[in-house]
């Protein structure tokens, strides 16, 4: 079970994980929708409301970043790894090693991440609009935090061992590439999804 939760694609990969990874997307971006979630970065969430968005604009979100990811590994693997590299294993392990943030999108659950962080600009930046927040809240505000880093850290150790399987590398040379290629695509999936 708990291989399952940080390393599944020992046992499940290619097109399998691929059509696994495309369920969890599709749900994902649903949840997404109604609880104005953003991804709109490879490790970014963002929270708030933007009604002129559909459905499809947070699919795409996370769609670019699925792309993004596997087209720079894919790139990175063939660089780095001796073995024969399918773009199948990678997009797919990619795709189901987002499943952690399904999450995400319910702790923005009564907006209380969005109230919080719209509170800390207006106290510490004197940027946007002062809003009363109970004691409750801020505590929520702060557990739901937390569970979002995890999720984030959870998410990247997930993408990396996708990337040694699918790739068959390890050691300082999967650890650098790794790295380099996540670098690479955050940049890549906020440029393209702050065009859609």
């Amino acid at each position: 079970m708990n291989t399952l939760l940080y390393n599944p694609f020992i046992k499940i990969a290619g097109f399998k994980s691929l059509i696994i990874g495309c369920a969890f997307i599709l749900i994902t971006s649903f949840f997404a929708y109604l609880y104005d979630t953003h991804f709109s970065g490879l490790l970014d969430i963002n929270y708030g409301s933007d009604h002129h968005l559909s459905y499809i604009n947070f699919l795409l979100y996370i769609v670019i970043n699925v792309l993004s990811i596997s087209i720079i590994l894919y790139v990175s693997g063939l660089i780095v790894s001796k073995s024969s590299i399918r773009f199948i294993d990678i997009i797919g392990t990619q795709s189901l090693a987002r499943f952690p943030m399904i999450i995400a999108p319910f702790l923005n659950s009564f907006s209380l991440i969005e109230k919080g962080s719209q509170q800390i600009l207006y106290k510490y930046l004197n940027h946007g609009e002062n809003i009363q927040i109970i004691e409750i809240e801020w505590f929520l505000y702060v557990v739901f935090i937390i569970i979002l880093i995890i999720l984030i850290i959870w998410v990247i150790a997930l993408m990396y061992n996708a990337y040694k399987v699918s790739c068959n590398v390890k050691g300082n040379k999967a650890i650098i590439s790794f790295i380099i290629a996540l670098i690479l695509a955050e940049v890549l999936s906020l440029i393209l999804n702050y065009t859609i």
